[in-house]
């Protein structure tokens, strides 16, 4: 993501000081993002520990001085996305078990997001989402007993460097995870696999999306009865 920075100090409530001391300057610089009928929306990111939600309360409460108090919260579609960063020692050493440290940070930031990539989080259901996320094993209608992870077949298929209009063979498709990546980027399929078991989602396949395997279903059976598959029964 590309940050403006708002505020940064050892801790939130230097960076603060710090941007109130700036007086105009930093003021014009924040509210033309806040102020109404804009919405805002403030996300925490602690990197070598986990943000607890008492943690995140507590810098929402030292952050409030950078607000007016008539700005408007929108937790899913915000116009300005808020970012209060913080970075820590990590250890390779240190282990989860330990539980989560609660040092002080090394640094912070308080930033405002102007773009973004594309998020991870299969949860989200805007914009933000990765385009793979569509493609998610859990979308898919059979799955089978070595069927490849979903991101790592869009890695694979932006390492072949896979364009519209290009011939793509997997000798080995299984249930088509590569080739499902490499269909979205355009190219023309051919795929070979010796068990067809695995192909039709007979036995040794798996279905963990019923809905979408009823939709499969029905497709194959209007195009067995000759008619479309939004047709059949």
């Amino acid at each position: 993501a590309v940050m403006e920075v708002w505020a940064s100090g050892e801790t939130y409530a230097e960076g603060v000081a710090k941007a109130l001391a700036e007086g105009p300057y930093s003021y014009e610089r924040r509210r033309p993002f806040l102020a109404p009928p804009r919405t805002f929306q403030i996300r925490v990111l602690a990197f070598g520990r986990t943000a607890t939600m008492d943690d995140k309360r507590s810098i929402f409460e030292t952050l409030k001085p950078l607000f007016d108090g008539d700005e408007i919260a929108h937790l899913h579609d915000p116009t300005t996305t808020v970012w209060a960063l913080e970075e820590h020692e990590h250890h390779a050493d240190q282990k989860t078990h330990l539980g989560p440290k609660s040092g002080a940070p090394n640094r912070t930031f308080v930033c405002r997001q102007v773009a973004g990539g594309r998020s991870i989080d299969k949860k989200l259901k805007s914009g933000e989402k990765a385009y793979w996320q569509r493609y998610d094993l859990t979308n898919r209608a059979v799955l089978g007993p070595t069927t490849l992870d979903n991101q790592l077949a869009f890695i694979m298929a932006n390492c072949a460097q896979v364009r519209e209009g290009q011939l793509a063979l997997e000798p080995f498709c299984g249930t088509g995870g590569i080739l499902v990546a490499m269909g979205h980027f355009g190219a023309r399929l051919m795929g070979g696999e010796i068990d067809i078991r695995v192909v039709k989602g007979w036995r040794v396949a798996y279905t963990k999306n019923k809905e979408a395997a009823e939709v499969v279903t029905r497709s194959r059976r209007g195009a067995l009865d000759g008619g479309s598959p939004q047709s059949a029964g």
